[in-house]
């Protein structure tokens, strides 16, 4: 569905307080505005599922998503709760890589969609804004690997007692 003029509004002030479009013009932020969709998920549904190709970046408008990750086999694990104005899935898109967690809507969720493809042509316009989009998402999976790290080792100390 395409946005209402209050959503992309919406939209724009949201993007303009995200790291990676912090070197955005006012203009190149429009142009990622015009290139969104919103979508409805209901509670319970899988929207992307660890381990898939990235073909989309999500903005939560409405509801909470959870988001659980699964390393070497072990179990699910859950990483974040997630509500309007936060983000996910831009790492697998911008860096090309399979999605590293699975996201479940909690709650009925609206979310704002960008096609990967449109979205990677309009940072391929600009190789300096590609290159921040990058190192934005090379920095955000370290913090999800270290916050799994740290999950992990919380639970081997809970089942084992050590420390």
């Amino acid at each position: 569905m395409q946005l209402s003029r209050e959503e992309m509004r919406w939209l724009f002030d949201t993007l303009r307080k995200i790291e990676y479009f912090s070197l955005c013009t006012v203009g190149q932020i429009e142009d990622f505005v015009s290139i969104a969709v919103k979508e409805n998920f209901e509670k319970g549904k899988i929207i992307v599922k660890q381990g898939e190709r990235g073909g989309f970046f999500f903005i939560i408008n409405k509801g909470e998503v959870s988001i659980w990750s699964e390393k070497s086999g072990l179990e699910k694990q859950k990483i974040a709760n997630l509500g309007p104005g936060e983000f996910f899935g831009e790492t697998a898109l911008i860096e090309g890589k399979p999605r590293n967690a699975t996201v479940i809507a909690e709650t009925h969720c609206e979310l704002i969609i960008f096609d990967g493809n449109s979205f990677i042509n309009l940072l391929d316009k600009n190789p300096s804004l590609k290159e921040h989009f990058h190192k934005v998402a090379i920095k955000r999976d370290t913090e999800r690997r270290l916050i799994l790290s740290k999950t992990k080792k919380g639970l081997f100390q809970k089942l084992f007692g050590t420390k």
